[in-house]
């Protein structure tokens, strides 16, 4: 005992004699100072000192000052002590805390107040024990100090688990409750969103049922259950098991990699080749034992395999993503968090080897990732949720797996014979028909496009029970889009007696990307729903830009309208437990289909109907546009004459104001009438007024006197500019010698509905003899004068 008094009263001189460095003064109310610059280390790997050792003469000459706001991994790998003075300059007993910032202490022990009168006073914390046993319960590794007045020399015996950097600062009680406090709130926020995309992932699994949407929950449970280890916050839910952070650290890791293996599987499992098939086999079993063994004692002999096996498993899926690239959005997405959990797992493999340490702005970074990650993964399972989890067709159309290959089959081979009758109805259209037989092929072709359409919507069917539906994301030309997708359509409007008017805005782009194939179906699909339902009156569909880069298509109909209970089944499929939606008459599919492939092409649609007022359907889709190719078009286009004149013909209202307003839009003059003699009046007029009409586009089918009868009775006035060039538009499509076209002298026709550009196109293929016409009007003008 005797000798214990004697060294503690002479150590102070001895080791400021031996160190010089200074010590760490006390004044300030205040306190959060880094104590490990002011500090030395001794590394005692084979022969562990007890504290009366440490403090002797021969000891204390060992020690080594850190030079450092850290103590690196290489002074750190192994049983270590470090110590340091500390100057209390209050003159009165101050309750401090000692933070150990570092992940991996089996053991931290500190003695201070060693004096005579008082030996010394010991505090230990670490991972040996749980959070109950610790001394401070509302941080990791804390160890509250009673410090007295004057100079103390702290030691602290350090037994880390591996090799780590560590910072040691010392705080008042106010400065770590504000620290704790800010610490808490941040993570707390962290868990909520964690937890709210865990929600999210379960509740796309509940809807769809897909497996994507069930690993996404794992994965982002792994990471929570990682991240709270690595930030101790695990230990609040534990409290009395030694070593919990450890094995958060180590289950949290090899459950986020096993679930993005699953991920991985699970959207991809079509593509794989037969080695990549097995390694992934053969990886998940390995995780499996390896998630059992974090789970027992063994969890700390698991850390080296862990620094291994889980960056390089990470990188190498990702390396494999993205050179197979992903083929939907929702891959693009996966991908995306598969590389940030990638850089989150490389930063704790760093950690793990010492190369970076665990501060408090490191800790906040893993944190951020984590969260990036796990809404990332999120938002890719629900869009592959709703993308292919649709087997149960949206609302309740439920169809036993076994009948989708059989539908599958009978939609095959119910389209040869189709596309047989329409081919050969298309080769009679060639041949000298009389006008029964022409009227004949017109039905069958009728009868053949609305079987044709029936097979589409079929085909899209089961492609949503199979969960195939097609997901390029091409370039394409959005007029030849629409007037593909409007053209068959024609013959329906014009057998019906209906206007179909095709309204596309002039300054809209041409060329998009996107899924071009189900665009045209949506399209099909209302406006076959359109001309279903409108006996008179017409159909027209809009396009024009929209906000937030988008597109809006616009059907509307002069038809019977609906009443606010119609419309709130509308979109739904068919209910095989409702009695009334078993006859054939109340089964719909076109409407909830494509209120399905707008969701997925992450669109809306929405409906506006009243009874005996029409009905209004808009699709907005995102769309990107390809401005380049806009461009190069855009400057390929022939400009029309500044001081062009055109009139139009037409007793359909919509279809003269679509021609003004495109006709405007290129800064051509336009006169609009509704009928033959209306036209005919002002032809002369402006004829004689020396302002001549250079083009006349004419309706086939007006009341009163067609166009074919108006063409040729300007063709037979001597008083009327004879060579005027005239357009006719027509709703077939109808044959010029059927029309009079070589009496009237008529050379263009367009079948409706006309778009802007095949106007355009009309236009400008008849602008050298529209320049001849002028040339020959002012020729004969100048002779008369």
């Amino acid at each position: 005992m005797l000798k214990r008094l004697l060294l503690i009263c002479l150590f102070t001189n001895i080791w400021s004699w031996a160190q010089g460095f200074e010590s760490i003064q006390i004044e300030q109310p205040y306190l959060n100072a880094n104590v490990v610059s002011n500090g030395a280390y001794l590394n005692t790997p084979s022969d562990p000192y007890p504290i009366l050792e440490v403090i002797s003469p021969a000891i204390l000459r060992q020690f080594t000052p850190v030079h450092g706001s850290e103590i690196g991994y290489h002074q750190l790998a192994s049983e270590t002590w470090l110590t340091f003075a500390v100057d209390n300059l209050t003159k009165r007993s101050l309750r401090l805390f000692l933070i150990l910032e570092a992940p991996f202490l089996a053991t931290a022990e500190l003695y201070y107040n060693l004096d005579a009168a008082s030996g010394y006073q010991h505090v230990a914390t670490g991972a040996d024990m749980g959070l109950n046993d610790r001394p401070y319960q509302l941080g990791n590794y804390i160890l509250p100090i009673a410090l007295e007045a004057g100079t103390q020399q702290l030691f602290l015996r350090i037994d880390p688990i591996a090799a780590t950097n560590m910072a040691v600062r010392l705080v008042d009680e106010a400065t770590l409750v504000r620290a704790l406090r800010t610490s808490l709130q941040f993570n707390t926020l962290v868990l909520m969103l964690v937890l709210m995309a865990i929600g999210i992932s379960c509740h796309a699994y509940y809807l769809f049922r897909i497996g994507t949407a069930i690993w996404a929950a794992v994965l982002n449970l792994g990471v929570l259950i990682n991240l709270n280890g690595w930030n101790g916050h695990i230990t609040q839910w534990l409290a009395n098991i030694a070593y919990i952070e450890v094995g958060a650290i180590n289950v949290g890791a090899f459950m986020t990699l096993m679930a993005m293996t699953g991920m991985l599987t699970t959207m991809r499992a079509d593509q794989f080749s037969r080695w990549v098939a097995d390694a992934l086999i053969w990886l998940g079993r390995l995780l499996i034992i390896l998630l059992g063994l974090a789970c027992s004692p063994f969890t700390i002999d698991l850390l080296a395999v862990h620094s291994f096996v889980i960056p390089t498993a990470m990188i190498l899926i990702s390396l494999y993503w993205i050179e197979s690239g992903p083929n939907s959005f929702s891959e693009r997405l996966a991908l995306a968090g598969c590389l940030v959990l990638m850089s989150y797992f490389i930063c704790t493999t760093l950690i793990l080897m010492g190369l970076l340490s665990t501060t408090g702005a490191m800790l906040y970074s893993l944190s951020l990732m984590a969260v990036l990650a796990a809404i990332l993964i999120t938002l890719a399972s629900w869009q592959a949720a709703k993308t292919k989890g649709a087997r149960l067709a949206v609302e309740g159309l439920v169809i036993p797996d076994v009948h989708w290959p059989l539908l599958r089959k009978l939609n095959h081979d119910i389209r040869g014979p189709i596309n047989g009758v329409l081919g050969m109805a298309e080769l009679m259209q060639d041949t000298t028909l009389s006008a029964h037989q022409q009227d004949y092929v017109n039905t069958v072709q009728n009868a053949g496009f609305a079987l044709l359409r029936e097979a589409d919507q079929l085909q899209n069917l089961i492609r949503i029970g199979l969960n195939r539906l097609p997901e390029n994301d091409d370039e394409f030309d959005l007029f030849d889009l629409i007037e593909d997708t409007v053209q068959p359509f024609s013959r329906i409007a014009h057998s019906k007696h209906l206007e179909l008017v095709l309204d596309i805005a002039p300054d809209i782009p041409t060329q998009y990307r996107g899924n071009a194939h189900i665009i045209g179906q949506i399209l099909s699909n209302l406006l076959d729903n359109a001309l279903k339902y409108t006996e008179h009156g017409e159909v027209l569909l809009t396009v024009k830009p929209w906000q937030n880069q988008r597109i809006r298509f616009a059907i509307i109909d002069t038809g019977p309208g609906m009443a606010k209970d119609s419309k709130a089944r509308l979109f739904h499929f068919p209910d095989s437990h409702d009695a009334k939606q078993q006859l054939p008459k109340d089964v719909h599919l076109g409407l909830p289909i494509s209120k399905y492939l707008v969701g997925i092409l992450g669109g809306q649609l929405t409906l506006s109907s009243e009874l005996r007022r029409g009905t209004s359907f808009w699709v907005d889709l995102p769309l990107a546009s390809a401005a380049d190719l806009d461009a190069g078009r855009a400057t390929g286009s022939t400009p029309l004459p500044e001081d062009l004149r055109l009139m139009v013909v037409d007793d359909n209202l919509t279809c003269r104001k679509v021609i003004e307003h495109l006709s405007k839009s290129w800064a051509v003059e336009v006169l609009s009438m509704s009928n033959g003699q209306s036209a005919l009046a002002n032809l002369h007029n402006e004829y004689h007024k020396g302002l001549p009409i250079d083009v006349l586009i004419l309706d086939q089918n007006m009341p009163t006197m067609s166009g074919a009868e108006l063409a040729q009775r300007i063709r037979q006035d001597g008083s009327l500019n004879k060579d005027i060039i005239i357009i006719m538009m027509t709703g077939t499509d109808e044959l010029a010698n059927d029309l009079g076209g070589d009496e009237a002298g008529m050379e263009y026709f367009l079948s409706k509905p006309v778009s802007a550009r095949t106007l355009r196109q009309t236009l400008n293929r008849a602008m050298p003899t529209i320049m001849k016409n002028r040339e020959n009007i002012h020729a004969k003008n100048s002779l008369f004068y």
